[in-house]
């Protein structure tokens, strides 16, 4: 029961942080990525994906071929940005120098004086951090150093800035891994946000945030092993703590009300497969209800229209019926016959197998579906959920979930013909991009 309710925290935390994915907005820019294209760092990626899940705009500044000005720091309007952030790799750079004095003078002018705030991402103790003069000039000393991380530990979030932390604020999550972070070298004028502790119980910030005249800048040790543009959406779930979520945290606090979010938090924990008996395998759908309301959570069960004929309980109906704030179903593919919307082409699938290293080759749940197929199976899922509606009187969501992974752009484009409000899977994009998408 307790891996259950960890695991009912994680996604918890994970919807708070992501909320809802929103449209690529067009107005003003609202932050600023300072990167170095010739290094580019994983925290570099991310943060772009983030910004465009916030529903943001980032205006991209290459320390590789633009030296910092102030105007850079200034959107359409000639407002300072509310959120700027850099890797600790380019901020100390030296060979070559990325920033030199007068960029760094500018840099600190906006947060003391401009109210800017400044996250300096990836601290770590390995030799391209040199002294870590630049983050001891941009903090006044206050953070001087990061120390390599041993053990298992826990990350606790402190009480020190709840309006950073917000539902975070006080909570311990286990962690049973090693160097997934390193621990800051800070002076006592550091607020620590995120902390772990060593054997002996002593303190190791490891996120932290100093106050900078009128700005703040915050510090991150966590490591960012890889870029999310480059994994599935389901491996954020893979680490009990995510390395991205102080920059999450950051990019809440900073962009405030600018950045697409609910007027309430909730939690919905998503099951793919089942159908209406109890038991389905583990799954027991009156003790879930009791989790549910024991912990305040949503769950959607993903469908498989081919089982609306299978046999059904009248308790688990009853269940969706009474209780439609905690159940609701939503449709998951069609048949479920394998990877049924993978792609349309032999020569698609051969491309698939030569950018994903032969992950589907030999697979025989994992052949070409034309277009047309494509479109019939959405067409029929949807005819059997209806059909299963008129039977149990349980309405759907006008969701999909592809069985194995998200459709190529042209059957997206179908949902949308087929009143589909949005599809939500394991991936953000497709494995194959087409001529004319935009990634």
């Amino acid at each position: 029961m307790k891996k259950f309710i960890n695991k009912i925290l994680i996604l918890y935390v994970i919807s708070f942080l992501f909320g809802t994915i929103s449209l690529y907005c067009t107005d003003l820019y609202d932050t600023a990525l300072l990167y170095d294209s010739s290094n580019l760092q994983n925290s570099d990626i991310n943060f772009q994906k983030i910004i465009k899940y916030y529903g943001l705009k980032c205006k991209e500044i290459d320390f590789s071929s633009t030296t910092l000005t102030n105007s850079l720091l200034r959107d359409e309007n000639g407002n300072y940005f509310k959120a700027v952030v850099i890797n600790a790799v380019t901020l100390e750079c030296e060979n070559p120098t990325l920033l030199d004095s007068t960029e760094l003078s500018i840099l600190k002018n906006a947060v003391d004086s401009n109210g800017v705030n400044l996250l300096v991402s990836g601290l770590n103790n390995q030799s391209n951090m040199n002294d870590y003069s630049n983050l001891r000039y941009l903090t006044d000393f206050t953070v001087f150093g990061a120390t390599a991380i041993d053990g298992n530990n826990d990350w606790i979030i402190t009480s020190n800035s709840p309006s950073i932390s917000k539902e975070f604020t006080g909570q311990t999550v286990s962690f049973s891994s090693n160097n997934h972070a390193y621990s800051l070298n800070t002076t006592d004028y550091a607020d620590t946000i995120i902390l772990s502790k060593d054997n002996n119980l002593v303190e190791l910030p490891v996120f932290v945030m100093v106050s900078s005249g009128n700005g703040k800048i915050f510090v991150d040790g966590f490591i960012q092993y890889y870029n999310i543009g480059n994994v599935n959406l389901y491996s954020q779930y893979v680490y009990n703590y995510n390395p991205i979520v102080p920059t999450m945290m950051f990019v809440r606090y900073a962009c405030d009300d600018e950045c697409w979010h609910n007027t309430h938090n909730y939690a919905n924990l998503t099951i793919d497969d089942p159908y209406f008996i109890e038991p389905h395998g583990y799954l027991n759908y009156q003790e879930l209800l009791n989790e549910m309301e024991t912990h305040n959570f949503h769950t959607t069960i993903g469908y498989i229209p081919k089982h609306y004929c299978y046999p059904q309980d009248t308790s688990v109906i009853n269940l969706f019926l009474n209780y439609p704030d905690r159940y609701s179903i939503i449709q998951h593919g069609n048949n479920h016959d394998g990877y049924e919307f993978i792609c349309y082409t032999q020569e698609q699938l051969d491309s698939l197998n030569a950018l994903h290293n032969n992950a589907w080759l030999n697979n025989p749940g994992v052949y070409p579906r034309s277009f047309i197929e494509q479109e019939a199976d959405i067409v029929e899922g949807k005819t059997r959920m209806g059909e299963l509606m008129r039977t149990t009187g349980i309405p759907w969501g006008d969701l999909m979930i592809f069985p194995w992974g998200i459709s190529l752009s042209p059957t997206l484009a179908l949902l949308k013909a087929y009143n589909f409000n949005t599809t939500v899977n394991g991936q953000y994009q497709p494995y194959l991009f087409l001529s004319g998408d935009d990634k």
